[in-house]
């Protein structure tokens, strides 16, 4: 607790602190009684050596509103990293079904086995239905395609969480070295 240094009209200055506001002391070295101010005279007067001053209000509430802020960048660090880590997951794991994901390449490796016994009036009508955007797309469209969009759009998700969750660290980290 902070101490204060009362003076009396001998020289000598009696320490003194808050708890004692409206109470007398006796001066040690004249034997004088001295009345203690009240609590905001207190805080007007010296402090005695070795003693911190108490913290401001406005520092207090300062102190309080950067440990809100470190709090709340650290709870949206793990949010946007768990975030990340299960977007990552959705976009790399295999198909519910326990099968691995199919790639554009095993796509097109199947098509050429597919195509390697088709006779080329049949090849023929197979091209034109690609060739045709909206008749491909809404007849022909591979499931591949469809898994392909849903796990670029897991990896955006889980890029833009980790950059979330990075900013949100080095924020913190950064409020933290300021205290």
């Amino acid at each position: 607790m902070a101490q204060y240094l009362l003076p009396c009209s001998c020289g000598q200055s009696i320490p003194i602190s808050p708890r004692q506001a409206g109470q007398e002391v006796d001066c040690p070295a004249c034997q004088q009684t001295l009345k203690i101010p009240t609590l905001g005279a207190i805080k007007q007067l010296p402090l005695a050596e070795g003693t911190l001053a108490a913290p401001t209000a406005r520092e207090a509430g300062s102190t309080m509103a950067k440990r809100l802020g470190f709090a709340l960048l650290a709870v949206i660090t793990v949010a946007s990293l768990t975030t990340a880590g299960i977007a990552f997951y959705r976009a790399y794991s295999p198909d519910r079904e326990g099968q691995s994901a199919q790639t554009v390449d095993d796509f097109l490796n199947e098509s050429f086995e597919r195509f390697d016994g088709l006779p080329p009036h049949e090849l023929l009508i197979l091209w034109k239905d690609y060739q045709d955007p909206g008749h491909f797309s809404k007849q022909i469209q591979p499931m591949f395609y469809r898994d392909l969009l849903r796990r670029e759009a897991w990896k955006r998700t889980g890029i833009a969480a980790t950059g979330i969750g990075l900013l949100c660290l080095i924020g913190a980290i950064v409020l933290a070295r300021r205290s």
